[in-house]
This record gives structure tokens, sequence and C-alpha cells, in this order.
């Protein structure tokens, strides 16, 4: 499984789309902004989901979902 810090702001500008492969980690650092203005595709399986989660004590704010297409998909 790979794990990534994030210790700073994501965006996916608009027009952009970005794939997050299963069985992935992401581990956000307090007060991070993951901003989604394009198309995020998270596939993951029943088996091999996708963690999104907080690195430290801060708690992370979660995803902020703007003028997105039906494009974008969540899953596991």
């Amino acid at each position: 499984m790979a794990q990534y810090r994030i210790s700073g702001d994501l965006t996916i500008a608009d027009g952009d789309t970005a794939y997050l492969n299963a069985g992935t980690q992401f581990l956000f650092d307090g007060g991070v902004n993951f901003n989604i203005h394009g198309t995020l595709k998270a596939i993951g399986t029943e088996t091999d989901s996708i963690i999104f989660d907080n690195f430290s004590d801060e708690r992370w704010r979660g995803f902020t979902l703007e003028n997105v297409s039906d494009e974008t998909d969540f899953r596991y």
C-alpha cells in the first residue's frame, strides 16, 4: 500500500482529472485544503480501498467540491 503525507494544499484545476489508485492512503496535516474544481477519480475496491485520514491530532477538514462534473467518482 502506498502512503502519502499531505502537508500543503492540493487543487485539481477546472478541466483537469486526477486519478487515485486503489490501496493508497492519504494522510493530511490539519489545515490543509483539498479543492476539487475539475474531476477526481478515487476508485478503490471492496478489498483495496482508498484511505483519507488525519496525519496528526489536528483535524483535516475534508474535501471542497465546486462545480465538479458528473465524472467525479469516489468508490471504497
